[in-house]
Parts: structure tokens; sequence; C-alpha cells
């Protein structure tokens, strides 16, 4: 066992502190906080229900639902500059086959989530969620 000066534990300790609450202040959750991930697989949909291009991805986090809707490609700001544009729409205190249910029973509400109206709604694109 190595022994170290009193001054070089408290700086060592100090330096464990700052990395900890450093770690703490990062925007993605504990992973015990998170649960359930669904991602919609294109590959899968015939009629590209999304488009050729969008993501929509289904996630259980801290006892809320959201669903992320993302359309690609980026637009171009400047040179090694994109803008993404994502929209969430979040279930408070809902897990996620209700959230999927919730979406299912009211088209208005996945119409707001991509942007525009989808005739078939989420139906079109639950079936082709895959889920982990």
């Amino acid at each position: 066992m190595i022994k170290l000066k009193p001054s070089l534990k408290l700086s060592l300790n100090l330096a464990i502190a700052s990395l900890l609450a450093a770690l703490a202040g990062c925007t993605s959750a504990p992973t015990s906080n998170l649960g359930r991930i669904c991602t919609y697989d294109a590959t899968k949909d015939p009629e590209k229900s999304l488009g050729q291009n969008a993501t929509l991805i289904v996630q259980e986090q801290g006892g809320d639902t959201i669903f992320t809707y993302q359309s690609l490609p980026s637009v171009p700001v400047a040179e090694n500059i994109t803008l993404n544009a994502k929209r969430e729409l979040v279930f408070k205190n809902t897990q996620l086959d209700t959230a999927r249910v919730i979406l299912l029973q009211n088209k208005p509400y996945f119409n707001q989530l991509v942007g525009e109206e989808k005739p078939k709604g989420f139906a079109a694109v639950n079936q082709f969620l895959t889920c982990q």
C-alpha cells in the first residue's frame, strides 16, 4: 500500500470530488434511470411512413416516456456546422406501453410530434418499432 502525505491525500480527494460533481452534471441520465428503448426500423416499413431519412426513438426515462423524432439530413449552417432539428413528445409518469396506446388513440399528438399531417397517425409507425 502506498502512503500519501496528508496534503496529497486532500488534493486527491478534492480531485475525485470535482470529477464526481462534473459527472453529475452530464446531460445523459444514469443507466439505472433508463428503461426500455424502441427505435423505428425504416428498413421494415415498405411505405417509409416517416419519410426516407427520419428517425423515431421511444425511451422510458425516470418514469416518463419520451418520443424523439428527427428528420434528416441536417441543415448545413457553415463549414463543419450543421443544425439538427428534433422534436420530443414527453408523457410524464407514463410507462412506454401505455404511452404507445395513447399515441395510437390520438392522431393529433403524433402529427404534432412529426410536424405534419399523417393520415394513419402513429399506427403506421408503431408496428415497425423494435424494442429492447
